[in-house]
Parts: C-alpha cells; structure tokens; sequence
C-alpha cells in the first residue's frame, strides 16, 4: 500500500522475501512500514518491483522466471536495484513478466516471454531489463498472464496471447478513443469507455462482462480474474469468477447459511454484477478508489 507522502506499507506472506523485511520475518498480519520513500509499487505471484524516490527499480522476493530482473539471482529477502531511471518519472506494471516505463518515452520489460509477450522471437524469460519499445507519450500499461498492451501517442500495441483478439480490440479502440482505459485479468483484456465496457479473451469463469453498464462509474480495477466497478463514489460491485468470495455472495440470509455475514458461502462462484459495498446512507463517506488483487478485491473509503 503505497500513500501519497510515498510511505510504502507491506501485509501478508514473506516467505520468500517478496515484503522486503530480514528473514526472519515470514509474515505478518497487519500493516508494516518499509523503510525509504516510493514513487511506485508493483506485486507479482512472489516478489514485489519499486521505484524509489530517487528514481531506482528495485525488486525482492522470488522469480523463477525472470521477475526480479535481477539477471541468474532469483531469490532476494531484500529490495534490490534492477535498473536506475533518468528521472522520478516512471511506474512499474508487474504480473509474470514486469514492464516499467520510464518518463512516459521508454518501456523496459523483463520475466517470462514464452509468448513473446515481451519480444520476439519468444524465450523462456529475460532476466535483465530489455528496451522492449521506445516512443513518445506511453499513457497506458495492462498485463495479463501472456499478453501486453500498452498505448503510446493514441495508437494500441498488444503483444502476446491477447493479440489473438487484435482485430476486435483494435475496432473498438478506434470507436472510442481517445477516451479509452484499459485493465487485464490473467486471461483477459477490458476496455472502459463511457457508456461502454468491453471484454476480450477468456470467459469461461464469467470474466468477461455482458451486463448493462452502469452510469456514472468513478473508478474501476480488475483482479486475477474478476473485475471491480465504483459507481458515483457510493457503490461497489464486481464480476468474474468469485470462488473465493472476492465478488461477494450472492445468498443474504444469513439465518439459511448459518454463517457470519462476511464468510464465504460460495454461493457466486461465477459472479454476474454484484453490489458487494455501499456507502449507503453515511453522508461522510465515498468510495476513493477501488482495486482488484489476487483472489481479492479492496476498497478505499474517504471520510469527509
């Protein structure tokens, strides 16, 4: 969790050094502080990518494939420089294989490319960071498990498996950009504009939305394989492959489950659009952002 002062706060496993404390630490339940200032934070399945304050990609934990960027090494228990940028400006975009741009011009990537997600020809993995394409205004990056997309001075670069859907995504791109965002599940690519959401790749799970779309949607996220929507500050809702509880439930009588409210009843294992938060009727809270994690979906509120 990274706040805007550039305090960066870590939670959870550190088995493998992907939260960057001594090794003692295997885990913690509750936030803990890392020490120094971030401008950005990416996670992938066992490490973690930074950029410091004074401009440094950083990694820790455990790539097999490449994702510490880190050359042969494949397993850091503390944040380790990767690449030194020519500026502050810069953000990092991790899943399998990881990308950081650097001052909206240059994107650098490294991890797995057996799909030539990163370059081709396709290769086991690139374990350093490689120039993987060099413009002039990169204004979007999403990662899926295979496949890249990113967009620089209005025009769509997909590579990887995704590019199997080229065609249609890049049809729809041009119907709506230049107000276009783009997020990715692992195994599918969404595209939001107003009025409009569409999905591409796999949808065996529910993942790709076939709802109404809301109006007035103030922020949106996708997670490993469920999407997340924020509409008018006040609602949150999701859809996609739910298993484990990540797109709520779907049964609210708590009596008939026999279970507390916030337990997984495994009722929308393949979710349709769900509310899962409200502000409901307290007049101090909105819904600031919302994000999608593994398996996880997370919500900020802001308190006037």
């Amino acid at each position: 969790m990274l706040l805007q002062d550039g305090s960066l706060y870590m939670t959870g496993d550190n088995s493998q050094g992907q939260c960057g404390w001594p090794k003692e630490v295997t885990h913690t339940i509750g936030w803990r502080l890392l020490p120094g200032k971030f401008v950005d934070v990416g996670c992938c399945w066992e490490s973690t990518v930074v950029i410091t304050a004074k401009g440094e990609v950083q990694s820790c934990g455990k790539g097999l494939k490449g994702e510490l960027g880190l050359g042969p090494l494949v397993q850091r228990s503390e944040l380790s420089t990767v690449m030194q940028l020519n500026t502050t400006n810069g953000s990092v975009h991790c899943c399998l294989h990881n990308v950081c741009v650097q001052d909206g011009a240059e994107l650098y990537g490294w991890g797995a490319n057996t799909k030539c997600q990163l370059l081709a020809p396709k290769s086991r993995y690139l374990n350093t960071p490689t120039l993987i394409h060099k413009g002039t205004s990169i204004t979007q990056v999403s990662l899926g498990k295979n496949f890249l997309c990113f967009v620089d001075q209005e025009e769509l670069t997909i590579q990887g498996t995704a590019s199997d859907f080229l065609p249609a995504i890049v049809q729809e791109f041009e119907a709506h950009k230049p107000c276009v965002q783009f997020h990715a599940m692992w195994s599918s690519l969404h595209m939001l504009a107003p009025g409009h959401l569409a999905s591409f790749g796999q949808g065996n799970h529910g993942q790709l939305f076939k709802d109404a779309v809301p109006s007035a949607i103030t922020s949106w996220a996708t997670g490993s394989e469920h999407g997340v929507l924020c509409v008018s500050r006040q609602d949150v809702l999701c859809w996609g492959w739910g298993e484990h509880g990540n797109c709520g439930r779907l049964t609210h009588d708590v009596a008939a489950t026999a279970q507390l409210p916030d337990e997984n009843d495994y009722s929308n294992q393949v979710s349709p659009l769900n509310l899962v938060y409200t502000c409901g009727s307290d007049p101090t809270a909105a819904v600031y952002k919302c994000y999608g994690g593994c398996a996880t979906t997370w919500i900020c509120i802001q308190h006037n």
